[in-house]
């Protein structure tokens, strides 16, 4: 004998509320995934989430007469990619910053909590005009 399907058990002797209770999508027993993997999924979605917000986290260090910096920028705004200007104006912010970058001049570009350098800037700018 064939088991009834949800919609002719139903319509039978079975009041509503507990075929309610009894939808397939309703029964949970066995899809329900472990408390464990579940809150690994969502430790790897907030990871992934920051480390999206990180990438478009961008710190450029500038001073007033780089041309470079300036050509920089200008392409940063080309392309509508967010970032945050520092623009150092003397000689102790430059020589702090730079050693910090482990670099020797401006423009200094920071992609969340990470310093670029200089190859990584440039191929960071190629991609935004891809």
């Amino acid at each position: 004998m064939e088991n009834p399907t949800y919609e002719e058990n139903r319509e039978t002797q079975i009041p509503e509320t507990t075929w309610e209770k009894l939808k397939p999508e309703t029964i949970h027993r066995n899809n329900n995934p472990n408390p464990k993997e579940k809150l690994l999924k969502l430790n790897e979605n907030q990871q992934e989430q920051k480390n999206q917000e990180d990438n478009m986290n961008i710190t450029l260090y500038t001073t007033t007469t780089c041309h470079k910096c300036a050509r920089m920028k200008k392409q940063l705004q080309k392309s509508n990619t967010p970032y945050k200007e520092v623009i150092l104006e003397e000689y102790e912010q430059i020589k702090k910053i730079t050693a910090k970058a482990n670099k020797t001049s401006v423009p200094i570009m920071k992609k969340g909590n990470k310093w670029l350098t200089e190859e990584e800037t440039y191929e960071f700018l190629e991609m935004l005009d891809d």
